[in-house]
C-alpha cells in the first residue's frame, strides 16, 4: 500500500482507525513533536481545460502537524480544524517512514478500512444514480 492510498483511507474512512493505530505507535515508540498541530491557509490549484493552464481557485483552511519517530519525519495535513487527526496522520506517516515492524499489521487494518470505505462510496454512487433521469425511456412523439 502506498502513501497516497494509506492517507486517503485514513482521512476519508473511519477516524477511529487512525486513532487506534496512533495509540499503538505511541504506546511502543517515543514520538517527538516538531511542529504542534496548527491552522494554516493553502491555495487550491485548478487546471483550466481550455488553455490547460493552472489558476488558484481559492484558499482552504487546513491543520498541519510534523513529528519525528526514530529519526524519521512524518507530516499530517487535514482539511479543517481537526488537530487530533493531523497529529494521528503525522505519527502514522513517521512510523511508515521509519519502517517499524508493526506496519505490516497496520496494512491489514487499513485494507479492511479501505474495503468498508469503498462499500460506502458504492452506496453513495447507487443513491445518486437512482435519481438520474433516463431520457431514452421518454416518449418523444411530438
Amino acid at each position: 500500500m502506498n502513501r497516497r492510498q494509506r492517507t486517503e483511507i485514513l482521512v476519508e474512512g473511519n477516524k477511529e482507525t487512525a486513532r487506534e493505530i496512533c495509540r499503538i505507535i505511541n504506546s511502543v515508540y517515543e514520538v517527538s513533536i516538531i511542529e504542534e498541530p496548527e491552522k494554516a491557509l493553502v491555495m487550491a490549484k485548478c487546471r483550466e481545460n481550455g488553455k490547460n493552464g493552472l489558476f488558484y481557485l481559492g484558499e482552504i483552511l487546513v491543520t498541519d502537524c510534523r513529528v519525528s519517530l526514530q529519526g524519521k519525519t512524518g507530516i499530517g495535513i487535514v482539511k479543517g480544524q481537526d488537530k487530533t487527526a493531523a497529529y494521528d496522520l503525522a505519527v502514522i506517516d513517521a512510523a511508515y517512514n521509519a519502517h517499524i515492524p508493526e506496519c505490516t499489521g497496520f496494512d491489514e487494518l487499513l485494507e479492511q478500512s479501505g474495503r468498508a470505505l469503498e462499500i460506502e462510496r458504492q452506496k453513495e454512487r447507487n443513491r445518486i444514480l437512482s435519481t438520474k433521469v433516463d431520457f431514452s425511456t421518454m416518449n418523444l412523439d411530438v
